[in-house]
């Protein structure tokens, strides 16, 4: 948790400099939490640009690896929450109405598929695939949309609720 909260409070904060009072309040914060067990980078943005960033214990507790600024972390689920803090903000501003349809952003279905809404996304109630059916992982974004869209339909978008996990390998679970 102190990995995610430190990312928003010190990223949303528009006053700190490389040279300030604060920058030197965070690494005596960031000492502490490491003192009690925290692990991770801390990047804050200003503008765009990266205006510091931070490491702290380590990456890989046997051998004693340190991280560093370019440590890669597995983001697991923390994806969903800054993807749906990103819809929301876009709807805020006009951009897309979470009622939009998937078509409207993955091209014409012409199943009831098209009828699942970026809510019924993000409330895992779309109902595009079944169970343990064999998607097309790899490294073309098209050819896996293809395949969700040319998939058996699971069921009737935003009438049955299913917690889907997709591993790096392509296997789903639940």
């Amino acid at each position: 948790m102190y990995k995610i909260l430190i990312v928003f409070i010190f990223a949303s904060s528009a006053a700190y400099s490389a040279d300030s009072e604060r920058f030197n309040v965070l690494n005596l914060w960031l000492d502490q939490l490491e003192s009690e067990g925290f692990a991770g980078v801390v990047a804050i943005a200003k503008g765009g640009d990266i205006i510091a960033e931070e490491a702290r214990g380590l990456a890989i507790e046997e051998g004693n690896v340190p991280n560093t600024i370019n440590t890669y972390f597995d983001a697991a689920s923390i994806a969903k929450t800054l993807t749906g803090a990103s819809v929301l903000l876009a709807e805020a501003e006009g951009m897309l109405s979470t009622e939009d349809s998937i078509a409207e952003f993955l091209g014409p279905m012409d199943t009831e598929k098209g009828r699942a809404t970026l809510h019924n996304l993000a409330t895992h109630k779309a109902g595009l695939v079944p169970r343990g059916y064999d998607l097309r992982y790899g490294t073309d974004r098209n050819e896996y949309i293809q395949s969700v869209i040319s998939a058996p339909q699971e069921s009737t978008p935003g009438s049955e609720y299913r917690y889907r996990v997709i591993t790096e390998s392509g296997v789903q679970r639940g």
